[in-house]
Formats: C-alpha cells, structure tokens, sequence
C-alpha cells in the first residue's frame, strides 16, 4: 500500500517537473547571432599584423554586399582598388565607398603586388578566367558561385588547384549563415538519417537576362548550386544517386527546367527532396526547409526564422536574417591570416560542380532522369 503511493507521488512529481520544463522550454527561443555582431578574430591576428589588401573585380549587387562586408572589417582588410567593365562605373563605385583606386582593367589588380587578395565579383562565364591570372600571380582569391560554367573550365581550373597553395574560397554564402550553423550543430549529433524538404520559390528570370545566356551558364548553374553545396556540407557524405523530373509543356511564361522536383539520397541514407520553382511569386519566401530525424523537426524560413520542435519541447526562433555573407568573409580572412587553402573543401565543390553539370545535361534532353553518381564519369 505504502509503495503503491510512493509510486503515485513520483510519477506525479515527474509529471509536474516534466510540464515545468516543457513550459520553461517552449517560452525560450532560439538566438540566432545578428549580423551587426562582427565575429572576433583578434587573437588569430599576429602582433605585426598589416592590413589584407583587398582589389575587387565586379561591381553587381553582389559586390555591394562584399563591400559593405569588408568595409565593416576594416581591422582587418583594406579595399585598395575596384574594377568595373567601364571606368565610369568603376569610378562612381569607388566614390561612394571611398576607394582609393579604380580600373576598367582587372589585370591592373592581378599585377598589382601590393595587393594580397582579390574578390572574384564578375559575371559567371569571366571566373575561371579571372582566377587563373590570380593563381599565376599568387594572390589569395575570393570567387563568387559558380566555380565554373562548363567541364572544359572546370577541369583547368582543378588542375591549378592541385598545386595551389594559397587561400582559395568559393561564395557559397549560406554555408556560413547563423540559421545554418544552429542546425549543423543540432545534426551532427544525430544517430538517424536526416530526411529533408526544401522548397525554393525562385525568380523567373526573362529569357533575355544573363543568367540565362553564356555569361551565366542558367539557373541551375548560376543559383541552384546553393542547395546542392546546402546538403553537402550539412550531410557531410558523399551523393549517390539523384532522380530529376521537370515540367514538360513549353509555356510562353516559365522555363521548363526551372520548375523541377529533385531527390538527392546520400551514403548514410539520407534524402532529401527538393522543390524548384518559379510558378510562385515574391509575396512567399523564398527558401523554407524541414529536417525530420530523432524526434527533431528542424524548420528554417527564408534565413529569417529557425524553430526546433522535440517532444518535449518547442523553440520558436527570433527573427534574423542572416544569408552568411559577412561570416563568410570573416572566415576568408581566418584562412589568410592562419595560411589554410582548403583544398579538401575545395575538391568536394569541384565534384559537386560536375554533378550540377550533369543534371543540367540530363534536363535539357528529357524530362525524367536518374544518375547512380559512382557512374558520373563515364
């Protein structure tokens, strides 16, 4: 009798701290590091440290970010010089960031000995170019995405690499995001495979802009290689197998292989399916992800909001967006400072690259396809 109510009153005290702790849990939400917080790099910074010299060749949106980026880090770089195609260009651009210096010619950059890294900024079809005069002059190099646009470029550019002492990096931004580290974190401790979702609602593009034509290679070249370097690097496993299956119906407004579904299964056994889309509209975000594994559901909105569901518990993360483009820069610099090329990294985005190139080979002949990846080469 006695035991039967020692019994009863643990299991209720039980209970009652069990209700406490999801009650505590859930009201907590997840911190996502804001972007404004410059990571610390300081104690890597040898005591004589001297300014990166930074030249940057492109002047897009997207180098308005890096700029804006490196200028925030001036402790530890330095803009020296931007080139543009036109030297008009080049000249307003460095007006508004008080850069000292400015060409139409980016070899004035490459030549250039005071400069000590270059960020590769340009129009997809120029990077392989670009970098090759970079590695003969022996300059730390920053490439956006993509690494190349076609096999031929790809593989000299693999060949230099081999022997490529330098840093080397490519701007797969995302990789670097705070959402993305917060669930890094959480999956590597997993014992299960992960089962993912992902849904990318993309712009449509005109036919006419250049991402489309040869300076950019086309959507899954130029954009669609963030989620294939996503999945990598949060699997951390190699891919293979994949099965692709696009719209087929020639539309006046939308490009077929836009508009695909993808399912990528990897070595542990993780899957992930992938929706591409351009039918949706600005009005959604434009990348949402669910990550299923030990009683966990991971969701991440648009690198704005990420919440962690348990069993026990719900985290409702705060709203941040953060695409990882500073924390990229700052690990650029970390690899200068400390002399690291990354080469391992760097082979596994040179496979990753001539899967994209297959998928899109498969695409523009049919719409259904399946590629056992261990039969990538032949």
């Amino acid at each position: 009798m006695i035991k039967s109510i020692v019994r009863k009153i643990v299991i209720t005290i039980k209970f009652f701290i069990r209700s406490i702790y999801s009650f505590v849990s859930i009201s907590k939400s997840i911190k996502i590091s804001n972007a404004k917080n410059i990571p610390d790099i300081g104690n890597l910074l040898p005591k004589n440290f001297k300014k990166i010299q930074v030249g940057i060749i492109g002047t897009g949106d997207i180098s308005i970010t890096h700029i804006n980026n490196l200028k925030g880090l001036s402790n530890i770089f330095q803009i020296n010089i931007v080139c543009s195609r036109t030297i008009e260009k080049a000249k307003m651009v460095a007006k508004q960031n008080n850069i000292p210096n400015e060409t139409d010619n980016y070899m004035d950059i490459i030549r250039n000995s005071k400069i000590d890294a270059i960020f590769i900024l340009t129009r997809h079809n120029s990077h392989v170019e670009i970098a090759m005069e970079g590695i003969k002059a022996n300059k730390a190099i920053f490439m956006e995405k993509p690494l190349a646009i076609n096999l031929t470029e790809l593989n000299k550019l693999e060949d230099a690499l081999k022997i490529y002492e330098k840093p080397f990096m490519v701007g797969f931004n995302r990789r670097h995001s705070p959402h993305i580290q917060y669930i890094k974190n959480k999956i590597d401790r997993r014992e299960s495979p992960i089962l993912v979702n992902y849904r990318q609602n993309d712009n449509n593009y005109p036919i006419d802009n250049w991402i489309r034509g040869p300076e950019g290679g086309g959507v899954i070249i130029g954009h669609f290689c963030h989620i294939i370097d996503l999945f990598n690097y949060l699997i951390d496993k190699d891919i293979c197998s994949i099965i692709g299956s696009k719209i087929n119906n020639k539309m006046k407004r939308y490009i077929d292989n836009d508009n695909f579904g993808m399912i990528l299964t990897y070595k542990d056994g993780s899957i992930v399916n992938i929706i591409h889309t351009t039918f949706g509209n600005n009005k959604y975000p434009k990348d949402i992800f669910e990550i299923f594994f030990d009683d966990n559901i991971l969701e991440m909105n648009n690198y704005e909001i990420t919440n962690h569901y348990t069993e026990n518990y719900v985290k409702k993360g705060d709203k941040n967006k953060d695409k990882g483009y500073l924390n990229e820069v700052v690990e650029f610099a970390k690899m200068i400072v400390q002399n690291n090329n990354n080469l391992e990294d760097t082979k596994k985005i040179i496979n990753a690259t001539k899967l994209l190139f297959r998928i899109q080979k498969e695409f523009n002949k049919k719409s259904d396809f399946y590629i056992k990846v261990e039969s990538l080469e032949k």
